[in-house]
């Protein structure tokens, strides 16, 4: 996950200007690899597919019978 914002204030700042900085972690003591932080969702097509998979499975079974 990569942190991006733009300061816009024409009454302090002469111009606009952006910061972008990765998020990191460094929870070792909590049992937490250090290094980059990954966006969660790209989990949840994981679970998807597992489901999807074991209901296929289910059908078939009930078909063979």
């Amino acid at each position: 996950i990569e942190y991006t914002f733009t300061m816009e204030d024409p009454e302090v700042f002469s111009q606009p200007w952006t910061v972008s900085a990765p998020m990191t972690t460094d929870h070792a003591s909590r049992g937490v690899t250090s290094g980059q932080l990954w966006e969660y969702a790209c989990h949840e097509g994981n679970y998807a597919m597992i489901n999807t998979l074991s209901g296929a499975r289910a059908l078939e079974a009930v078909a063979s019978r």
